[in-house]
């Protein structure tokens, strides 16, 4: 957790975005973790060329941020992602969900590369919403 704090691990979101739906999203989060027991999590920014600038720094404002969240099962898992613009957002959680398939094609990153082809698209292409807000 310690390192966790490093500045490097750090990326600026507006303050209604941060104060607002991700914090939710955060939460729900935490709420999948005591519900579903063991999930894996992982959050990111959506990194590209020319993004604006924080004040007259070099540092980088993202205008997309990510999170993946799987729960792994001996039958392959269920997998989920939801994908957010830097700013205020007043939708349900829901209408943010995505497929782990499409983050992995705005990042260029393969989140779990060590998933046979079968398990990919179990896991990576589609989700089912009703699985994560069952109780919604």
């Amino acid at each position: 957790m310690y390192d966790s704090f490093y500045l490097t691990n750090a990326s600026p979101q507006t303050p209604s975005f941060n104060r607002g739906i991700w914090k939710q999203l955060e939460q729900k989060v935490r709420d999948f973790a005591i519900e579903k027991d063991t999930i894996w999590v992982i959050t990111g920014p959506v990194l590209k060329d020319n993004l604006p600038k924080m004040g007259d720094t070099n540092i980088s404002v993202p205008e997309l941020f990510y999170k993946i969240i799987y729960k792994p099962n001996k039958a392959g898992g269920q997998g989920i992602a939801f994908l957010m613009k830097n700013e205020m957002g007043s939708d349900g959680l829901d209408k943010y969900a995505v497929n782990i398939d499409s983050v992995e094609k705005l990042t260029g990153l393969n989140f779990f590369p060590l998933l046979t082809y079968q398990e990919e698209q179990q896991i990576e292409a589609s989700f089912d919403i009703s699985w994560w807000f069952a109780e919604e």
